[in-house]
């Protein structure tokens, strides 16, 4: 699903809120995968290892890829929380 595809409809609630969370996955994968090899590459900022574990295809080391995605899902539970917290309806985390 392409990223217009999710912005384009203007929905409510709870499904709102998803399409939020993964617009900011997509996101966050891509300016991850961008700073990787711009550092990497680029810059020559530091090399990797042969012990990192890497995605080859893409350029890029998986540890920073988890990383950004575990901080934000941890940051889209903790909210769908506080909102559930809050009484909306929508969010029943």
């Amino acid at each position: 699903m392409a990223w217009h595809d999710l912005a384009a409809a203007r929905p409510a609630g709870r499904d709102a809120f998803q399409r939020v969370g993964a617009l900011a996955a997509a996101f966050g994968v891509d300016y991850r995968i961008f700073g990787e090899w711009l550092d990497v590459v680029i810059r020559k900022a530091w090399a990797d290892t042969g012990r990192m574990p890497a995605v080859r295809a893409i350029a890029a080391d998986l540890a920073p890829l988890v990383q950004r995605m575990a901080a934000l899902l941890a940051k889209f539970w903790r909210a769908a929380r506080f909102a559930a917290a809050e009484g909306q309806e929508w969010c029943d985390a």
